[in-house]
């Protein structure tokens, strides 16, 4: 499944010298959602999660992206908080009716909407619908993984 559908990458050749480990650096990626918000999950219920960006692959150092999907909620569901300890979010909703619960307090979102999240902020982002999937778009950084369960 490729849902960079629009990719463009123009590559530079890296001055020859002992210090350069690689000959070609990504210098940008056109990132399209368009067909993962159309696509069916793969598995429907479950989450979806898929790689857009990774560091190294597409010549990142420090961000990594990717297209998300949350099933369907359930009516008064607890929400199941975490927290990156050092990780820098932003979110956007591409579909759906979603809610980014932020330290308690609850923040609707609407498709469009961005929101950041700072690191050590505990955070869930749930779907309001019993029906509909919610889609979004994260791009995060450093991209090493950090995160940390909150237990109630």
């Amino acid at each position: 499944m490729l849902y960079c559908s629009t990719l463009l990458i123009v590559a530079a050749l890296l001055p020859f010298n002992t210090f350069a480990q690689e000959k070609i650096m990504v210098t940008h990626k056109v990132i399209t959602p368009a067909e993962f918000v159309q696509a069916a999950n793969p598995k429907p219920g479950e989450r979806q999660r898929v790689e857009i960006l990774q560091p190294g692959a597409e010549g990142t150092r420090h961000l990594a992206g990717i297209f998300a999907s949350i099933p369907p909620g359930t009516p008064g569901a607890t929400p199941k908080y975490h927290y990156h300890q050092n990780r820098e979010s932003i979110i956007q909703i591409l579909a759906g009716d979603a809610t980014e619960m932020v330290d308690g307090k609850a923040v609707p979102l609407k498709v469009g909407d961005v929101i950041y999240i700072a690191p050590g902020t505990k955070h869930t982002l749930m779907n309001n619908s019993t029906t509909q999937e919610v889609k979004y778009m994260e791009f995060y950084s450093p991209v090493v993984p950090d995160v940390v369960q909150v237990k109630d």
